[in-house]
C-alpha cells in the first residue's frame, strides 16, 4: 500500500469514529451508566474534546511536515503559540478558583497528617 493511501485510510478511520463519538455522545454515556445528572455535560465536554483532538492531530501532522522539510524555526514559532493560547484559554475557561482552593487545602491536609 502506498504511503499516501495508508495516511488517507487512517484520516478516514480517525474522522469517522471522532464524528460517531460527537454523534452518539450521550448514547455512550448512557451504555456506560453514567449518573443521569451528568450526561448533558459529559456529552458536551465529550463533544468538544473530540473537536479538539481533531485539531491536535491536524497540529501535530503540520508539525512533522515542518521538521521533515527543514523548518525548525516555524517548529518553535507555532509551539511557542500554542503555549501561549493554551495558558490564556485554560486560564479563562478552565480556571475554577473554588475548586482549585479545595483541591488544594485536601491535599494540604492529606500530605500534613502522613507525614
Amino acid at each position: 500500500m502506498q504511503p499516501e493511501a495508508v495516511n488517507r485510510l487512517c484520516v478516514s478511520a480517525y474522522t469517522v469514529l471522532s464524528l460517531i463519538i460527537i454523534a452518539f455522545a450521550k448514547p455512550l454515556l448512557s451504555l456506560m451508566a453514567a449518573d443521569k445528572a451528568i450526561i448533558a455535560a459529559s456529552a458536551t465536554y465529550i463533544r468538544i474534546e473530540s473537536v479538539a483532538s481533531i485539531f491536535s492531530l491536524a497540529f501535530n501532522f503540520v508539525m512533522v511536515g515542518m521538521l521533515t522539510l527543514g523548518k525548525e524555526k516555524y517548529v518553535y514559532v507555532l509551539t511557542a503559540v500554542k503555549l501561549v493560547l493554551c495558558l490564556l484559554l485554560d486560564t479563562v475557561y478552565g480556571f475554577n478558583a473554588s475548586y482549585f482552593i479545595k483541591s488544594w487545602r485536601k491535599w494540604y491536609c492529606f500530605f500534613k497528617h502522613n507525614s
